[in-house]
């Protein structure tokens, strides 16, 4: 709200970008999804993936 007070109902998500094409760090989407659980320590999130790009490569696991 206007004065800064934590909202009760919101959740967490993750708008995830990508060309399709993993190339550093974890590179697998069970991976990827491991990597933030244990960083948010498996608190309830919505992931959101968008494929961006001309070279787009759609057999990317998070995009189908």
């Amino acid at each position: 709200d206007e004065f800064g007070a934590p909202c009760i109902n919101a959740e967490n998500v993750i708008l995830f970008l990508t060309d399709g094409s993993p190339t550093e760090g974890t590179l697998t989407a069970e991976s990827t999804i491991n990597s933030i659980n244990e960083q948010r320590g498996n608190l309830p999130l919505k992931i959101f993936t968008y494929g961006l790009g001309s070279n787009l490569e759609t057999n990317y696991t998070f995009l189908r």
